[in-house]
């Protein structure tokens, strides 16, 4: 299923222009991955790359449980 992505144009106010561009997916919560770049198009490729570490991680976690109730 693909999730729909928002990008916002932040433009903070400092010299490094890397975090101009924040991308994360509708539905937003604290503590959900989120990317950033310097145009729209590098945030969403981190949001996504971030997104596949979170699913690992995720995955990790729900095997850690199952082998937990298994005992």
């Amino acid at each position: 299923m693909k999730r729909r992505i928002i990008c916002d144009f932040v433009y903070p106010p400092i010299p490094q222009r890397t975090l101009d561009w924040c991308a994360t997916f509708d539905g937003y919560e604290p503590g959900d991955p989120m990317g950033f770049g310097s145009t729209e198009a590098e945030a969403i490729a981190d949001l996504e790359e971030q997104w596949a570490g979170y699913e690992e991680w995720l995955d990790t976690q729900a095997a850690a449980w199952d082998a937990e109730v298994d005992r």
